[in-house]
């Protein structure tokens, strides 16, 4: 199925013939997408329809079995012949290279418990990009300010909220600035009543330009915040629509179905 918007530059993110098994089940299908630089696009979706594969895939996380990614000029392609054996010099090169254009933050909330909030955001930068400690510190200070966590900096995770841990998160991916933001159900391991803050910081960086792929149940955000939503079932890409239509008039039985139970 091929599907997307139409472009009048060339997109940030190409994705063709995208193939992943596992276990000899096909878990995405032969997925087309193109985005531009700056969309905010939600995938929603049942659990377990692919969103998350599809992800880990555009950061390089996961061996291709077959397609094309390509995301800010860095191309991970394979072939069906190709060997998928994760110890592939040339692909897991690639995928290092691709890690440090594209930024992803997890369901789990997992900054490393020993090290305050500062010290977490400042070690991307110190072993990735080889900076020095005050270079990494003033990067780090910089992101914790813009998700509003700066007075906090020297505070351990355990001292945090949820909405903090997860803002934290995303400073720490911004730390090598990326030019992609994938978020893969930021919310879900989260208090409800700490969901905007995280979700605020998204919208925030939608309005400043960031390129952001989010996999979310929050169908309130999707619709507010999302310049388009791609709707995701068994593996395939079924529906991509702007962020009204979808919720009013989806064209495919399928997404109608899904968003019932949340209308």
């Amino acid at each position: 199925m091929s599907m997307g918007i139409t472009h009048s530059v060339a997109p940030l993110i190409q994705v063709r013939n995208l193939v992943k098994n596992y276990h000899q089940e096909q878990i995405l299908k032969s997925i087309d997408v193109s985005i531009d630089e700056g969309d905010l696009v939600s995938i929603i979706g049942p659990s377990g329809c692919g969103k998350s594969t599809f992800l880990r895939c555009l950061n390089g996380m996961e061996i291709l079995d077959s397609g094309f990614i390509q995301i800010d000029g860095i191309t991970l392609a394979r072939s069906p012949k190709a060997k998928t054996d994760k110890s592939d010099a040339q692909f897991s090169n690639t995928a290092h290279a691709l890690r440090q254009h594209v930024g992803m933050v997890f369901q789990a909330l997992n900054l490393f418990p020993h090290k305050t909030l500062l010290q977490n955001v400042m070690l991307a930068p110190m072993v990735v990009q080889h900076k020095s400690y005050d270079e990494a510190e003033t990067i780090a200070l910089n992101f914790l300010d813009k998700v509003g966590l700066k007075s906090i900096a020297h505070r351990y995770p355990m001292q945090l909220s949820g909405g903090q841990q997860q803002r934290g998160a995303i400073a720490r991916a911004l730390a090598l600035s990326p030019k992609v933001m994938l978020y893969d159900e930021p919310t879900s391991a989260i208090d409800p009543t700490r969901v905007d803050e995280v979700l605020d910081v998204m919208r925030t960086l939608d309005q400043e330009g960031m390129t952001q792929i989010i996999v979310t149940h929050e169908m309130r955000f999707a619709k507010d915040a999302s310049d388009y939503i791609i709707y995701m079932e068994q593996g395939q890409f079924i529906e991509i629509s702007d962020e009204d239509e979808i919720f009013i008039n989806p064209k495919d039985e399928r997404t109608r179905q899904f968003l019932k139970k949340f209308m």
